[in-house]
């Protein structure tokens, strides 16, 4: 019996591995404003430090060639319709709108990868090969909270939270068909890979992760313009919160002194429900199997 627990044990040990990734976000949905030329983002720099996403993770290899992996990550996307590049009378209205926002998110997945070269050869754990691409889909659990800035009278500038604001309506009895959107929501990612094994116990790879969502709500942003009267309604007349909504919901009314162009006044189009938001990433990853894929191994080849 003891015999047969140690081996046991040493055969699941072989096929543990753990590590961490480091990457960069890039938000798909309403506010997609981007920046080839790095620009600032009222002090938010495109860049690795302010779209990022980095984690830990450990897998176990379940068959070959399947591994399951489970991880948690952290980062952030943002967007801002001054960011627009493109031209027409769409990326015009965009710019129009004047929205922005960013978000912190953080991500629990459980996912299966699948790798290429081992269904080929019917064997993962040989390893006859240094590198080996893969695919890999989950599912996961993520918590987002869309930010906005808002500019105080004194012209200072500070983040708000957005869902509370009830830009779109959401919740107020007055749009009773626009329902609270919540802040935790499931996710399937799907997306490949490649991997480059140094030794039998380590191996960088290269990841490409598309996150698909079920809600329209990542940037805060999905259907129409409502009035400044349903604020008003709903959280009082002449308290900052009030005040606050108001700008937030509608950033052209607010950069044209309160008076909001025929494209942009109540019931206009403010974002659009069709689709629902998703974010992507790419990673850098690095893991370690501390008792290695297959102690028989003595060299790896690359497979040319």
């Amino acid at each position: 019996m003891i015999l047969y627990i140690h081996v046991g044990f040493s055969q699941i040990q072989n096929q543990i591995e753990y590590g961490f990734s480091w990457g960069s976000t890039k938000f798909i949905g309403d506010i997609n404003g981007s920046s080839p030329n790095d620009k600032s983002l009222n002090g938010i720099k495109h860049n690795l430090l302010s779209r990022y996403i980095a984690g830990v993770f450990v897998g176990y290899h379940l068959i070959d060639p399947i591994t399951i992996t489970a991880s948690i990550h952290r980062g952030r996307i943002d967007g801002a319709d001054s960011l627009e590049t493109k031209t027409g009378a769409l990326a015009d209205l965009r710019r129009g709108r004047n929205l922005m926002f960013k978000s912190a998110i953080t991500q629990a997945t459980l996912s299966a990868e699948i790798d290429a070269i081992g269904i080929i050869t019917n064997s993962y754990t040989d390893l006859e090969y240094k590198i080996r691409p893969y695919i890999t889909i989950g599912i996961g659990l993520f918590h987002f909270n869309p930010q906005g800035e808002y500019i105080h009278p004194d012209k200072t500038k500070s983040w708000v939270d957005l869902k509370p604001l009830r830009t779109e309506g959401q919740g107020m009895s007055s749009h009773p068909e626009r329902k609270e959107y919540n802040l935790t929501q499931f996710t399937t990612p799907i997306g490949l890979g490649i991997k480059y094994y140094f030794s039998a116990s380590i191996y960088a790879s290269v990841e490409y992760l598309y996150r698909k969502t079920f809600t329209d709500y990542l940037d805060d942003v999905s259907t129409r313009y409502i009035a400044n009267q349903d604020f008003i309604n709903h959280f009082g007349a002449g308290n900052s919160t009030t005040a606050i909504a108001i700008q937030m919901a509608n950033k052209a009314a607010f950069k044209n002194g309160g008076i909001a162009p025929p494209s942009y006044d109540v019931n206009s189009k403010r974002g659009s429900p069709q689709k629902k938001d998703a974010y992507s990433s790419i990673s850098i990853k690095i893991a370690v199997m501390p008792w290695g894929i297959n102690r028989r191994v003595k060299s790896l080849r690359c497979p040319i």
